[in-house]
């Protein structure tokens, strides 16, 4: 599946320039409502890609690569693509949805006062191709990491979740269609 430029217009049938909230007014949003993401499990070779964030809620640890969606964008399945491409500069083919999680940090994001409280739907895609594995620009990730195992390095319980509800490390990955619906709160 290829990322698809967005068919939504705006009233003059312009098709909308696709940009990033103002810190000011991100700041309002996630003071009084969750954010809505979509993540990304980017399956190379025997393992997974992770991006190691560098802001809170979970500075430190290995994540799977997120983004909001933004307006004009059309498919949950797009936005996945593009940020496989975007975070990590992958090229991506999308094999099935994992699941739908509900995550509350007792830690804020960034210069917050607030907890963190996202809704990510999750994908599992696939590198196709020889695309590079590394974006410098990436704004929340850096020192990826590919892994072969749940145990290979410590991850946090969210990204062990979603990896286990993957079956990415299980020998018939591709034919799990379970999909996962879970509420979890770290810290």
């Amino acid at each position: 599946m290829a990322y698809k430029t967005p068919i939504v217009t705006n009233t003059k049938g312009e098709i909308p320039v696709i940009k990033r909230v103002p810190n000011e007014a991100y700041a309002l949003v996630t003071q009084n409502i969750p954010i809505f993401t979509v993540d990304v499990v980017i399956k190379i070779k025997k393992g997974v890609l992770l991006g190691q964030r560098i802001n809170d809620p979970a500075k430190g640890y290995h994540f799977t690569m997120g983004s909001r969606m933004f307006k004009g964008e059309v498919s949950f399945e797009d936005v996945a693509i593009r940020t496989a491409r975007d975070e990590a500069g992958a090229v991506v083919e999308i094999i099935r949805p994992i699941g739908q999680y509900n995550i509350i940090f007792t830690k804020a994001y960034q210069n917050m006062t607030v907890p963190a409280h996202y809704v990510n739907l999750v994908f599992l895609a696939e590198k196709i191709g020889e695309s590079s594995i590394f974006n410098p620009n990436a704004s929340d990730l850096s020192k990826f990491v590919h892994i072969t195992s749940l145990d290979q390095i410590e991850l946090h319980p969210e990204i062990y979740e979603i990896l286990k509800d993957s079956a990415v490390f299980e020998k018939n990955w591709r034919d799990k269609r379970e999909f996962v619906l879970k509420n979890l709160i770290w810290e």
